[in-house]
């Protein structure tokens, strides 16, 4: 796969997911490795930034560990991921196989990629607070806030977007329509989600 194809690939799945899908499963684009590999170098920084990791481990660190953790989380991540959606989107009728289902979650993954933009100009502006538990210069700044709070929504609509794009391409490779690629999606996630909270309230 050419860099331009690729390029094109990436740039189409945001407003076609399904036809983008198809096109890189008809011409047997190869998964390019990257995206699985940044894809866990987002997930490992998002992760040590919800939970403060910066308050024990400095901010450098955590980045370097990102790219020696990251790539395993990633490829982990999608592993787990594509084998739960493939499972259930059989219960829903789905005739899609295990590589085309691999390929779309892979590929879904690219408007989650983006995030990882941002995080350059949030360390300029934030610095270590982006993994700490206190945030005195952020919290005394009116500027930052209104930017940090910007920033977080940015990051929530591409997280929307890569489910939007994730249930899409899952319906398009499965067959099925756009409400069976969400059931395929989110059921499990939902249903231990039920679980957790019935369980919770026996105790």
């Amino acid at each position: 796969m050419t860099f331009q194809e690729f390029w094109d690939l990436c740039r189409t799945i945001w407003t076609q997911p399904r036809h983008t899908i198809q096109r890189a499963l008809q011409n047997e684009a190869k998964i390019p490795f990257i995206l699985i590999t940044f894809f866990g170098i987002g997930m490992f920084l998002d992760f040590t930034s919800n939970r403060n990791y910066g308050d024990d481990t400095p901010v450098n660190v955590l980045f370097l560990l990102s790219f020696i953790i990251g790539p395993i989380i990633g490829f982990i991540g999608w592993m787990v991921t594509s084998g739960i959606i493939y499972w259930t989107a059989k219960i829903f009728g789905g005739v899609g196989d295990w590589k085309d289902t691999r390929n779309a979650v892979a590929w879904a993954t690219i408007p989650y990629l983006t995030k990882l933009l941002f995080w350059f100009p949030q360390l300029l502006f934030f610095g270590s607070e982006l993994f700490t538990e206190e945030t005195p210069i952020l919290s005394s700044n009116l500027f930052l806030l209104v930017l940090f709070f910007l920033f977080e929504l940015i990051e929530f609509v591409l997280l929307i977007w890569f489910y939007v794009v994730l249930c899409k391409c899952i319906a398009e490779v499965q067959d099925f329509s756009g409400w069976k690629g969400f059931a395929s999606v989110f059921s499990i996630p939902i249903l231990l989600f039920v679980l957790l909270i019935i369980v919770s309230s026996m105790g």
